[in-house]
């Protein structure tokens, strides 16, 4: 059972005394390949595709995924500015002007971070059930209450195994390409954008305890079926008999593969990752 006023590690580290962290630490070359300038940063930097208002345009714009926000800071210091709420992360960025009117940009990732938001047990805390520092979530009255002698009030939904990429990895799949366009007789600038996203906003998955599935189908998804070969213990190794239902943290539950083109935004598909 959680305990009351014990915070996690997570929490302590951002919220609870003493804390830092190293934000930008790159390195970054210009030159010129003939008469076409280039630049190249390689390191932990924030780069920001598009123009968008926060909060709603980091989550729903062109950027989405791009780089973490730190929506604690924004939540918690009045007069954040914008700039200040995006975390930097490891990666290479290049940017090339093969002419005056043309800018294109590619980008390639090898760290990932979940958005910072208000931890469990802080000031100004979300949602339990999304937060690294949640042990449970109270789902709701408990309707066999009454009926069961000792059985608790409430429905309490336990956190599972989190499901999320690891922070630096070379195969994470994060990339993309960009061309913005100036033509003189445009009067104007247009973006054309293609990215490949791992999700940074945490999402909650729900897992039964049991549920009525034939025997032959729970054992091939690895679960145990239970006597009378109608319901199906379905976290067997994980819950112990001991939990009627369990609570994943996804940081991402899924994968998403967006194509993003001037004021279009296709959610092109998914790919779901398993633990």
């Amino acid at each position: 059972m959680p305990v009351a006023g014990v915070l996690s590690d997570y929490t302590k580290r951002y919220a609870k005394g003493a804390s830092g962290e190293w934000l930008d630490a790159f390195v970054f070359a210009n030159f010129d390949v003939g008469d076409v300038p280039v630049n190249i940063k390689a390191g932990q930097h924030t780069v920001y595709w598009g123009d968008s208002l926060l909060l709603g345009g980091a989550i729903h714009g062109v950027s989405y995924a791009q780089n973490p926000l730190n929506v604690w800071k924004g939540f918690a210091t009045p007069g954040s500015e914008a700039k200040e709420l995006f975390m930097p992360r490891g990666g290479i960025t290049a940017q090339v002007q093969p002419l005056k009117e043309l800018s294109i940009a590619g980008q390639w990732f090898y760290n990932w971070q979940a958005d910072r938001i208000p931890e469990s047990g802080s000031y100004l805390t979300i949602q339990d059930p999304l937060n690294f520092g949640g042990d449970s979530f109270i789902f709701g009255p408990n309707p066999l209450a009454a009926a069961i002698p000792g059985a608790p009030s409430y429905l309490r939904l336990w956190r599972g195994q989190d499901i999320k990429p690891k922070t630096n990895s070379t195969d994470l799949g994060d990339w993309g390409v960009s061309a913005r366009w100036s033509p003189d007789w445009l009067d104007g600038t247009l973006g054309f954008y293609y990215r490949n996203a791992t999700d940074v906003f945490p999402q909650a998955m729900a897992t039964p305890g049991v549920a009525a599935v034939p025997a032959a189908v729970c054992s091939a998804r690895g679960g145990m079926p239970l006597p009378g070969g109608t319901l199906c213990f379905v976290n067997p190794e994980r819950d112990h008999g001991r939990r009627p239902a369990e609570i994943r943290q996804a940081r991402p539950l899924q994968r998403r593969v967006r194509r993003q083109h001037p004021h279009l935004r296709h959610h092109a598909g998914e790919e779901h990752r398993r633990a």
